[in-house]
Protein backbone atom coordinates (compact mmCIF):
# COMPACT_ATOMS: atom_id res chain seq x y z
CA UNK A 1 0.00 0.00 0.00
CA UNK A 2 1.51 3.31 -1.16
CA UNK A 3 1.54 5.50 1.55
CA UNK A 4 0.04 9.31 1.48
CA UNK A 5 3.54 11.26 2.11
CA UNK A 6 5.00 8.77 -1.38
CA UNK A 7 2.09 9.60 -3.08
CA UNK A 8 2.98 13.79 -2.38
CA UNK A 9 6.41 12.64 -3.58
CA UNK A 10 5.50 10.90 -6.48
CA UNK A 11 2.91 13.93 -7.62
CA UNK A 12 -0.02 11.51 -7.19
CA UNK A 13 -0.98 14.14 -4.58
CA UNK A 14 0.40 16.86 -6.02
CA UNK A 15 -0.32 20.03 -4.13
CA UNK A 16 0.62 23.61 -4.52
CA UNK A 17 -0.27 26.63 -3.54
CA UNK A 18 -4.14 27.10 -3.23
CA UNK A 19 -4.99 23.44 -4.22
CA UNK A 20 -4.39 19.96 -4.32
CA UNK A 21 -4.77 18.17 -7.19
CA UNK A 22 -5.53 14.34 -6.58
CA UNK A 23 -4.46 11.58 -9.67
CA UNK A 24 -4.82 8.55 -7.78
CA UNK A 25 -6.46 6.10 -10.70
CA UNK A 26 -9.07 8.62 -11.55
CA UNK A 27 -8.51 11.15 -14.05
CA UNK A 28 -6.57 14.22 -12.18
CA UNK A 29 -8.72 16.57 -9.90
CA UNK A 30 -9.12 19.40 -7.68
CA UNK A 31 -9.41 18.36 -4.06
CA UNK A 32 -9.59 19.91 -0.90
CA UNK A 33 -8.56 19.42 2.72
CA UNK A 34 -11.28 19.44 4.84
CA UNK A 35 -12.09 19.23 9.21
CA UNK A 36 -13.41 15.83 9.58
CA UNK A 37 -14.92 16.64 13.10
CA UNK A 38 -16.63 19.51 11.68
CA UNK A 39 -18.09 17.72 8.79
CA UNK A 40 -19.13 14.55 11.12
CA UNK A 41 -20.36 16.51 13.67
CA UNK A 42 -22.62 19.17 11.02
CA UNK A 43 -23.85 15.57 9.59
CA UNK A 44 -25.01 14.41 12.92
CA UNK A 45 -26.82 17.16 13.74
CA UNK A 46 -28.95 17.23 10.34
CA UNK A 47 -29.73 13.61 11.06
CA UNK A 48 -30.36 14.12 14.54
CA UNK A 49 -32.57 17.11 13.44
CA UNK A 50 -34.54 14.31 11.39
CA UNK A 51 -32.85 14.98 7.97
CA UNK A 52 -31.10 11.74 7.40
CA UNK A 53 -32.50 11.18 4.12
CA UNK A 54 -31.37 14.38 2.91
CA UNK A 55 -27.92 13.49 4.04
CA UNK A 56 -27.96 10.35 2.10
CA UNK A 57 -29.37 12.12 -0.86
CA UNK A 58 -26.54 14.65 -0.80
CA UNK A 59 -23.67 11.74 -0.40
CA UNK A 60 -25.50 10.11 -3.48
CA UNK A 61 -25.39 12.79 -5.60
CA UNK A 62 -21.75 14.14 -4.88
CA UNK A 63 -20.45 10.14 -5.44
CA UNK A 64 -22.54 10.03 -8.50
CA UNK A 65 -21.58 12.97 -10.83
CA UNK A 66 -17.55 12.53 -9.59
CA UNK A 67 -17.92 8.43 -10.81
CA UNK A 68 -20.22 9.54 -13.82
CA UNK A 69 -17.37 12.98 -14.63
CA UNK A 70 -14.16 12.19 -13.47
CA UNK A 71 -14.07 8.18 -12.93
CA UNK A 72 -12.33 6.50 -16.41
CA UNK A 73 -15.41 4.74 -18.44
CA UNK A 74 -12.91 1.98 -18.85
CA UNK A 75 -13.09 0.62 -15.14
CA UNK A 76 -16.88 0.68 -15.62
CA UNK A 77 -16.13 -2.75 -17.49
CA UNK A 78 -14.26 -4.27 -14.38
CA UNK A 79 -16.73 -6.25 -11.65
CA UNK A 80 -18.04 -4.14 -9.23
CA UNK A 81 -16.70 -6.51 -6.49
CA UNK A 82 -13.25 -5.78 -8.04
CA UNK A 83 -13.65 -2.13 -8.30
CA UNK A 84 -13.86 -2.42 -4.54
CA UNK A 85 -11.30 -5.02 -3.50
CA UNK A 86 -8.72 -3.64 -6.13
CA UNK A 87 -9.23 0.04 -7.05
CA UNK A 88 -11.40 1.51 -4.23
CA UNK A 89 -9.70 -0.02 -1.67
CA UNK A 90 -5.72 1.33 -2.54
CA UNK A 91 -7.14 4.88 -3.09
CA UNK A 92 -9.36 5.57 0.21
CA UNK A 93 -7.03 3.59 2.20
CA UNK A 94 -3.97 5.37 0.55
CA UNK A 95 -6.20 9.04 1.23
CA UNK A 96 -6.54 8.18 5.16
CA UNK A 97 -10.56 7.66 4.34
CA UNK A 98 -10.67 4.27 6.41
CA UNK A 99 -8.35 0.76 7.53
CA UNK A 100 -10.16 -1.76 5.85
CA UNK A 101 -12.43 -2.40 2.99
CA UNK A 102 -13.59 -5.94 1.48
CA UNK A 103 -16.70 -6.64 -0.69
CA UNK A 104 -18.41 -9.77 -1.94
CA UNK A 105 -21.45 -10.49 -3.94
CA UNK A 106 -23.80 -12.47 -2.40
CA UNK A 107 -26.71 -13.68 -4.62
CA UNK A 108 -28.43 -10.31 -5.68
CA UNK A 109 -26.69 -8.48 -2.91
CA UNK A 110 -23.11 -6.83 -2.54
CA UNK A 111 -21.82 -6.87 0.92
CA UNK A 112 -19.02 -4.07 2.05
CA UNK A 113 -17.17 -4.40 4.72
CA UNK A 114 -15.00 -1.05 6.47
CA UNK A 115 -13.17 -0.56 9.28
CA UNK A 116 -12.19 3.07 10.96
CA UNK A 117 -14.32 4.57 7.97
CA UNK A 118 -14.23 8.77 8.16
CA UNK A 119 -17.15 10.06 9.34
CA UNK A 120 -18.75 6.68 10.58
CA UNK A 121 -15.35 6.83 13.02
CA UNK A 122 -16.61 10.34 14.60
CA UNK A 123 -20.23 9.48 14.87
CA UNK A 124 -20.84 6.46 14.27
CA UNK A 125 -23.76 5.20 11.69
CA UNK A 126 -24.75 7.75 9.52
CA UNK A 127 -27.08 7.87 6.37
CA UNK A 128 -24.51 10.20 4.63
CA UNK A 129 -21.89 7.52 4.16
CA UNK A 130 -24.38 5.30 3.14
CA UNK A 131 -25.61 7.77 0.10
CA UNK A 132 -21.92 7.70 -0.79
CA UNK A 133 -21.81 3.67 -1.28
CA UNK A 134 -25.21 3.70 -2.86
CA UNK A 135 -23.80 6.43 -5.89
CA UNK A 136 -21.07 4.38 -6.67
CA UNK A 137 -22.59 1.06 -6.94
CA UNK A 138 -25.82 2.44 -8.57
CA UNK A 139 -23.71 4.50 -11.32
CA UNK A 140 -21.17 1.23 -12.11
CA UNK A 141 -24.07 -0.87 -12.60
CA UNK A 142 -26.69 1.39 -13.87
CA UNK A 143 -29.08 0.10 -11.60
CA UNK A 144 -31.19 1.67 -8.22
CA UNK A 145 -29.06 0.66 -5.58
CA UNK A 146 -30.77 0.96 -1.68
CA UNK A 147 -28.12 -0.58 1.00
CA UNK A 148 -28.42 -0.50 4.86
CA UNK A 149 -25.79 -0.42 7.70
CA UNK A 150 -24.81 -1.96 10.47
CA UNK A 151 -22.15 -1.74 13.00
CA UNK A 152 -19.66 -4.17 14.55
CA UNK A 153 -17.07 -2.65 16.90
CA UNK A 154 -15.23 -0.84 14.66
CA UNK A 155 -16.45 -2.21 11.70
CA UNK A 156 -19.21 -1.37 9.41
CA UNK A 157 -21.23 -3.64 7.35
CA UNK A 158 -23.30 -2.15 4.34
CA UNK A 159 -25.72 -4.89 2.73
CA UNK A 160 -26.83 -3.07 -0.95
CA UNK A 161 -29.60 -4.32 -2.99
CA UNK A 162 -30.65 -3.93 -6.43
CA UNK A 163 -34.18 -2.39 -7.04
CA UNK A 164 -34.21 -1.66 -10.31
CA UNK A 165 -32.77 -0.58 -13.58
CA UNK A 166 -33.27 2.95 -13.75
CA UNK A 167 -30.16 4.22 -11.15
CA UNK A 168 -29.82 7.73 -10.02
CA UNK A 169 -29.48 10.63 -12.63
CA UNK A 170 -28.34 13.99 -11.62
CA UNK A 171 -27.24 16.97 -13.99
CA UNK A 172 -24.20 17.95 -13.78
CA UNK A 173 -21.02 20.45 -15.35
CA UNK A 174 -18.87 18.98 -18.05
CA UNK A 175 -15.77 17.64 -16.89
CA UNK A 176 -14.02 19.96 -19.59
CA UNK A 177 -15.91 23.20 -17.63
CA UNK A 178 -15.22 21.36 -14.11
CA UNK A 179 -11.48 21.51 -14.87
CA UNK A 180 -11.54 24.88 -16.38
CA UNK A 181 -13.27 26.32 -13.38
CA UNK A 182 -10.78 24.75 -10.96
CA UNK A 183 -7.45 26.13 -12.41
CA UNK A 184 -4.76 27.98 -10.29
CA UNK A 185 -2.55 29.65 -11.69
CA UNK A 186 1.26 28.66 -10.37
CA UNK A 187 2.55 31.36 -7.85
CA UNK A 188 4.31 31.55 -4.97
CA UNK A 189 3.18 30.79 -1.35
CA UNK A 190 2.88 28.28 1.53
CA UNK A 191 1.29 25.04 0.56
CA UNK A 192 1.15 21.83 1.61
CA UNK A 193 4.74 20.75 1.05
CA UNK A 194 5.98 23.46 3.21
CA UNK A 195 3.45 22.54 5.50
CA UNK A 196 4.43 19.21 5.91
CA UNK A 197 8.32 20.15 6.42
CA UNK A 198 7.78 22.82 8.87
CA UNK A 199 4.76 20.80 11.02
CA UNK A 200 1.91 22.34 10.67
CA UNK A 201 0.45 19.37 8.55
CA UNK A 202 1.68 16.30 9.92
CA UNK A 203 0.96 12.36 8.61
CA UNK A 204 0.52 9.88 11.18
CA UNK A 205 0.05 6.22 11.03
CA UNK A 206 0.44 5.38 7.41
CA UNK A 207 -1.92 7.70 5.71
CA UNK A 208 -3.60 9.83 8.02
CA UNK A 209 -3.04 13.90 7.78
CA UNK A 210 -3.16 15.91 11.10
CA UNK A 211 -4.10 19.40 11.78
CA UNK A 212 -2.35 19.60 15.03
CA UNK A 213 -3.85 16.54 17.32
CA UNK A 214 -7.40 16.63 15.05
CA UNK A 215 -7.43 14.90 11.45
CA UNK A 216 -8.05 16.18 8.12
CA UNK A 217 -9.31 14.39 5.03
CA UNK A 218 -9.40 15.02 1.16
CA UNK A 219 -12.62 15.97 -0.06
CA UNK A 220 -13.83 16.14 -4.28
CA UNK A 221 -15.52 19.63 -3.16
CA UNK A 222 -18.82 19.65 -4.79
CA UNK A 223 -19.98 18.48 -1.12
CA UNK A 224 -19.29 22.05 -0.06
CA UNK A 225 -21.25 23.67 -2.70
CA UNK A 226 -24.42 20.75 -2.40
CA UNK A 227 -24.50 21.39 1.40
CA UNK A 228 -24.20 24.68 0.81
CA UNK A 229 -27.60 25.37 -1.87
CA UNK A 230 -29.62 23.11 0.13
CA UNK A 231 -28.52 25.37 3.51
CA UNK A 232 -30.22 22.56 6.07
CA UNK A 233 -29.40 23.16 9.64
CA UNK A 234 -26.65 25.70 7.83
CA UNK A 235 -26.59 28.10 10.68
CA UNK A 236 -25.29 25.51 13.53
CA UNK A 237 -22.27 24.96 11.75
CA UNK A 238 -20.89 28.63 12.82
CA UNK A 239 -21.75 27.07 16.38
CA UNK A 240 -19.62 23.55 15.61
CA UNK A 241 -16.93 25.30 14.19
CA UNK A 242 -16.42 27.47 17.01
CA UNK A 243 -16.43 24.93 19.79
CA UNK A 244 -13.72 23.15 17.22
CA UNK A 245 -11.36 25.82 16.94
CA UNK A 246 -11.76 26.77 20.39
CA UNK A 247 -10.05 23.38 21.65
CA UNK A 248 -6.69 24.14 18.92
CA UNK A 249 -6.20 27.70 19.15
CA UNK A 250 -4.11 29.33 22.16
CA UNK A 251 -6.87 32.09 23.64
CA UNK A 252 -3.52 34.19 24.34
CA UNK A 253 -2.60 34.77 20.69
CA UNK A 254 -2.56 37.60 19.06
CA UNK A 255 -5.19 38.58 16.09
CA UNK A 256 -2.78 39.07 13.82
CA UNK A 257 -1.58 35.26 14.46
CA UNK A 258 -4.83 34.12 14.64
CA UNK A 259 -5.97 35.53 11.49
CA UNK A 260 -2.48 34.62 9.58
CA UNK A 261 -2.80 30.54 10.92
CA UNK A 262 -6.28 31.05 9.01
CA UNK A 263 -4.84 32.36 5.82
CA UNK A 264 -2.24 29.54 5.83
CA UNK A 265 -4.76 26.93 6.59
CA UNK A 266 -6.86 27.93 3.57
CA UNK A 267 -4.51 27.93 1.07
CA UNK A 268 -2.98 24.75 2.34
CA UNK A 269 -5.95 22.92 2.23
CA UNK A 270 -6.65 24.24 -1.63
CA UNK A 271 -9.34 26.24 -0.96
CA UNK A 272 -7.38 29.25 -3.29
CA UNK A 273 -5.38 32.07 -3.52
CA UNK A 274 -5.93 33.52 0.08
CA UNK A 275 -5.55 37.48 1.33
CA UNK A 276 -6.75 38.50 4.37
CA UNK A 277 -6.78 42.32 5.75
CA UNK A 278 -7.72 43.56 9.06
CA UNK A 279 -9.48 47.02 9.80
CA UNK A 280 -13.00 48.33 10.39
CA UNK A 281 -13.61 44.96 8.75
CA UNK A 282 -12.37 41.62 8.34
CA UNK A 283 -11.99 40.93 5.05
CA UNK A 284 -10.98 37.47 3.24
CA UNK A 285 -10.30 37.64 -0.36
CA UNK A 286 -10.11 33.80 -2.33
CA UNK A 287 -8.66 34.11 -5.33
CA UNK A 288 -9.56 30.43 -7.43
CA UNK A 289 -11.74 28.78 -5.03
CA UNK A 290 -12.92 25.22 -6.16
CA UNK A 291 -15.61 25.20 -7.82
CA UNK A 292 -18.17 21.89 -7.96
CA UNK A 293 -19.83 19.26 -10.43
CA UNK A 294 -23.07 19.74 -9.50
CA UNK A 295 -25.53 22.23 -12.31
CA UNK A 296 -26.92 24.10 -9.75
CA UNK A 297 -25.03 27.49 -9.05
CA UNK A 298 -21.49 27.16 -6.95
CA UNK A 299 -21.74 27.99 -3.54
CA UNK A 300 -19.31 28.23 -0.35
CA UNK A 301 -21.70 29.37 2.13
CA UNK A 302 -20.57 26.34 4.30
CA UNK A 303 -17.15 27.19 3.88
CA UNK A 304 -17.26 31.18 5.07
CA UNK A 305 -19.58 29.58 7.79
CA UNK A 306 -17.09 27.69 8.93
CA UNK A 307 -14.63 30.30 8.74
CA UNK A 308 -16.72 32.55 10.61
CA UNK A 309 -16.96 30.31 13.64
CA UNK A 310 -13.04 30.44 13.70
CA UNK A 311 -13.29 34.25 13.60
CA UNK A 312 -15.62 34.21 16.43
CA UNK A 313 -12.44 33.38 18.39
CA UNK A 314 -11.88 37.30 18.20
CA UNK A 315 -14.89 38.55 19.03
CA UNK A 316 -18.11 36.37 19.54
CA UNK A 317 -20.08 39.23 17.95
CA UNK A 318 -18.33 39.20 15.00
CA UNK A 319 -20.92 38.12 11.73
CA UNK A 320 -20.48 37.68 8.12
CA UNK A 321 -21.61 41.09 6.48
CA UNK A 322 -21.35 39.90 2.80
CA UNK A 323 -20.54 37.48 0.28
CA UNK A 324 -19.90 38.31 -3.02
CA UNK A 325 -17.86 36.38 -5.94
CA UNK A 326 -17.05 37.71 -9.18
CA UNK A 327 -13.73 36.89 -11.50
CA UNK A 328 -12.99 33.85 -10.02
CA UNK A 329 -12.35 35.28 -6.66
CA UNK A 330 -14.34 35.05 -3.57
CA UNK A 331 -14.84 37.74 -1.34
CA UNK A 332 -15.73 37.49 2.47
CA UNK A 333 -16.02 40.70 4.72
CA UNK A 334 -16.83 39.81 8.86
CA UNK A 335 -17.23 42.32 11.17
Amino acid sequence: MMKLSESIHRNIMQPFVGGLINRFKVKGRRDVLFFEDILARYIKECEDAGHGKEMEEIGRKCTVLATDVLAPKVIRNIPVTSFFNRLAKKMWINLGLMDKLDAKKEGEKIVLVTKNEYITRVIGKNKFNVGLLEGVLGTFLGKEIRCSAHAEGDKTVYTCRIFGDIKASYEGKSRERYLKLNEVPQVKGFSLKEALINGTIKIRGVNRLYFRRVPIIPLENTLVHEISNRGTCLERVIEISYRYFKELIEPDASEKSKLNLLKNMLQVMGWGVVTITQGRHITIDIKYPPHGLQKEPDNWRFLSFIILGYIRLLDKRISLKSEKFFKNRLSLVYR
